[in-house]
């Protein structure tokens, strides 16, 4: 009787801890993709302009002119983030977004990756926003 007294607090105790998500994330991965819109949760932690990028990365260094181009004529600032730094991956972990391409450009909450983008989509989305 003793025994099945403890197992039946102990079984009720993980019950308990299941349903209140104990010690769990309850956020969800976000993936980003080209041609997506972030939720505003995930939106309220990110500035408007945002450039993601990674030392070497060939791609990325194409749309850098065109960035510098829409920051000169719109008078705004890209907050850059460069994925071979720690910390700015951890920023990304942190807000359990995974970055699964660069270059990657967000506006507004719309996500732009690849160097397929020219400098007047970047100021569209900007004055679209």
């Amino acid at each position: 009787m003793k025994i099945g007294m403890i197992f039946l607090i102990i079984a009720l105790f993980g019950v308990i801890i299941f349903l209140n998500g104990c010690g769990s994330n309850t956020q969800e991965l976000t993936i980003l993709k080209d041609k997506t819109v972030l939720n505003q949760s995930i939106c309220s932690s990110l500035e408007d302009y945002v450039f993601i990028y990674q030392t070497g990365c060939q791609h990325c260094e194409k749309v850098v002119p065109r960035l510098e181009q829409v920051e000169q004529e719109l008078n705004i600032t890209f907050k850059e983030y460069n994925l071979a730094v720690k910390e700015d991956r951890t920023h990304f972990d942190n807000l359990d977004i995974l970055v699964r391409g660069v270059p990657a450009v967000i506006i507004h909450c719309k996500v732009m990756i690849g160097d397929q983008y020219s400098a007047d989509d970047f100021k569209n989305a900007v004055n679209s926003g």
